[in-house]
């Protein structure tokens, strides 16, 4: 191996390794609050929060659940919710239907909220091998989903929105003063070949 190279590939590992990567909605969230109210704001919340405000699943049945991705301009992978998902849940109580999102780490026992008033299905279980985690967002998708929390005024403040990349195949993360934000895009089943 030219040394050049060698140099080059230890540099990059030494980057990869020494990174660390936060939740930033957590981070904000731990600065402003009291740690009692701090500890269930995190990524994973501020996507089924949105999830309930925006109702994607209601939009578009072909979304099964919603993964964190890292914005265009973002250099660090935020890895602390790396195999948490949520997951489409449709629960019905024999009259009306209920479409929510839930957490699901995915290394443990999936979900199941069913109980003698309503019974749950989730849609991503019987095609589990099929489905497509992005890890970027891409072009055609038009459900990326948004969220900034920002401290204003002695509290927090959230906006969430669909995206959609832009002109150059991007979605960059905004920067503003005392604002986390995270991008979240929807887990769908893969395209046929």
């Amino acid at each position: 191996m030219l040394p050049e190279l060698r140099l080059c590939c230890l540099i990059l590992l030494y980057f990869v390794t020494t990174t660390k990567a936060v939740d930033e909605i957590y981070e904000l969230a731990k600065r402003v609050l009291t740690n009692s109210e701090s500890l269930h704001f995190n990524s994973t919340y501020a996507i089924t929060r949105s999830l309930y405000t925006l109702r994607p699943f209601n939009r578009d049945t072909g979304i099964l659940g919603y993964i964190k991705i890292r914005f265009s301009n973002d250099s660090e992978v935020d890895d602390t919710n790396k195999q948490t998902i949520v997951i489409k849940e449709v629960c019905t109580n024999g009259q009306n239907i209920f479409i929510e999102g839930e957490a699901w780490k995915i290394t443990q026992a999936r979900p199941n909220n069913s109980n003698e008033w309503y019974k749950c299905m989730y849609p991503i279980y019987p095609v589990m091998n099929k489905v497509y985690y992005p890890n970027t967002p891409v072009s055609n998708e038009q459900f990326f989903i948004r969220t900034v929390l920002c401290f204003e005024r002695g509290r927090l403040e959230s906006n969430d929105s669909f995206v959609r990349v832009d002109m150059y195949g991007r979605i960059d993360k905004p920067f503003q003063n005392n604002c986390a934000s995270a991008l979240f895009a929807p887990i769908r089943l893969r395209q046929p070949n």
